[in-house]
């Protein structure tokens, strides 16, 4: 089994404070894994009752200001260590996720990275946003990077698993980024009691993990909890987490996530970069 490299990132912005964290994370990945980044800005269509005068004076302020960001950007980019990267620019019209989803395939990027946009954590922001539905429909993994003050260390990563068929190919993907950042990958399935099934389970994705990746500074870890997302959110809140990792199919957890009113038991999911493959 080989696991894929990452080549090349797509970043949507909106120029905006959490954004520009996001930026961050998406060239610290980028100066990691040799990839290029394209950066995507997108200018949706102004309300239907404008004029027309006014639809394009709005439309040409929205773009200089775009080009203007860009411009800063890479002036940024060229004082910092990241001067070296591959990165370009481009400005689109049109609806926001249609947009990305349309710009990863034309660019073929292998890897979307975006912010949550806005300080209130996952569920208020994501939920019928656009990251969550670029999460949902993306055919590459989706790096999603909260608003926090706490800028991601990237020493511990948490791969979630149902034993699931995708999973040793998912599985080798995110060792192959942890191994980048020399970090520490622990893989989790959560199970309402540790018992001799789910021990010849585990031991069994062991041995067949072994066959494909190294194991080295990899864990496998049965977790006791009567419910799943509370149980790897309490996992969270016990061990150290810098990027939780998750399969699409993992729907219910990530409906608890993205949908369920806050409460303790799920809060450790808001400051965590949250990594979706599909």
């Amino acid at each position: 089994m080989s696991s894929k490299e990452i080549k090349h990132i797509l970043f949507p912005t909106d120029f905006s404070v959490c954004s520009s964290k996001a930026l961050d994370v998406a060239m610290e990945i980028a100066d990691k894994t040799g990839a290029t980044i394209s950066i995507l800005y997108v200018i949706e269509p102004v309300f239907e009752f404008a004029a027309e005068a006014e639809t394009e004076d709005i439309h040409e302020f929205m773009d200089k200001t775009a080009k203007e960001n860009f411009k800063k950007m890479k002036s940024d980019r060229e004082k910092s260590r990241f001067k070296n990267l591959k990165v370009s620019t481009s400005i689109k019209d049109g609806n926001v996720i249609t947009s990305v989803l349309r710009e990863a395939k034309e660019k073929g990027a292998d890897f979307i990275v975006m912010g949550s946009i806005g300080a209130t954590g996952f569920k208020k922001v994501l939920f019928g946003s656009t990251a969550l539905e670029v999460m949902r429909q993306s055919p590459v993994p989706v790096l999603v990077v909260p608003d926090s003050d706490k800028k991601p260390d990237f020493k511990n990563f948490l791969f979630t698993t149902n034993f699931r068929e995708r999973d040793p190919q998912n599985l080798a993907f995110s060792k192959n980024i942890a191994d980048k950042f020399n970090a520490k990958l622990t893989v989790l399935h959560i199970v309402k009691t540790i018992d001799f099934k789910s021990e010849v389970l585990r031991r069994g994705f062991i041995d067949y993990m072994g066959d494909t990746i190294k194991l080295n500074k990899l864990t496998f870890v049965l977790y006791e909890h009567e419910d799943i997302p509370e149980g790897i959110s309490s996992f969270i809140q016990e061990k150290p987490v810098s990027v939780i990792i998750m399969n699409r199919y993992q729907k219910s957890v990530l409906n608890v996530i993205l949908g369920r009113d806050k409460t303790q038991s799920v809060i450790s999911y808001d400051q965590k970069p949250l990594l979706i493959i599909p």
